[in-house]
């Protein structure tokens, strides 16, 4: 089968890509450009070294959608996760919508969930490494995308992946997870909120009866 892997820039999605061809399949990579943070020049090293093309989707402008929404939530007093509206309505939507423009049978990316059938609809299923699990990352995507996609991680764990890394000699074999929202690397999201939304206001922490406990800093600064 032709397939294209999305790759991040980091070393699940290198083995993954590996991983697809050791089966024989044909393997081309596919990087999509959110915003000024993405590894474009990363993932054109792991795709050189592997020998595999690599294909650039531009989705900055669909990512805006994504960052407006974090904003929103925050400023609704709830904690949102971008990453799974992202991958809902941006990363695999463009991903596949691409395969299939350029004829590819099947994507493929790095994550650690695997793929069932019950009562005739696909559904994600948890990991073999628990520690890893990403399936609650997936559950929003459709049908149509869960039946070309595949995820070859889904019975490794996370010790395996890297030795198959480093059996390769793949450059990211010891590359840090990456723990932090993709758009702000450096953690820092109340100064984006507010730059975004200008300043949130203190106010009283205060319990059922209404007693004040003390002063918050912010709204956006805590977690529900």
């Amino acid at each position: 089968m032709k397939i294209l892997v999305g790759i991040s820039g980091g070393v699940d999605s290198a083995v993954c890509a590996m991983l697809l061809r050791e089966m024989g399949h044909d393997v081309e990579c596919a990087i999509l450009r959110m915003h000024e943070y993405t590894e474009v020049a990363c993932a054109e090293e792991i795709a050189e070294y592997m020998n595999m093309p690599l294909h650039v989707i531009d989705c900055r402008n669909d990512f805006e959608s994504i960052k407006d929404n974090f904003v929103s939530e925050y400023s609704c007093g709830r904690t949102p996760n971008p990453c799974i509206i992202c991958n809902e309505r941006v990363k695999f939507a463009r991903l596949h919508a691409y395969a299939i423009e350029h004829g590819f049978d099947k994507i493929a990316t790095g994550h650690y969930s695997g793929i069932r059938e019950f009562d005739g609809r696909l559904s994600f299923t948890i990991a073999e490494d628990i520690r890893k699990d990403q399936s609650y990352m997936l559950y929003r995507l459709p049908q149509h995308i869960l039946r070309d996609l595949m995820l070859p991680l889904a019975g490794m764990d996370k010790s395996e992946v890297r030795a198959y890394a480093a059996k390769w000699n793949i450059p990211v074999a010891n590359k840090p997870d990456s723990q932090e929202i993709c758009f702000l690397p450096d953690g820092n999201y109340a100064e984006y909120l507010e730059s975004r939304a200008g300043e949130f206001p203190e106010g009283d922490f205060v319990n059922p009866d209404g007693k004040i406990l003390g002063r918050h800093k912010g709204i956006i600064r805590y977690t529900v």
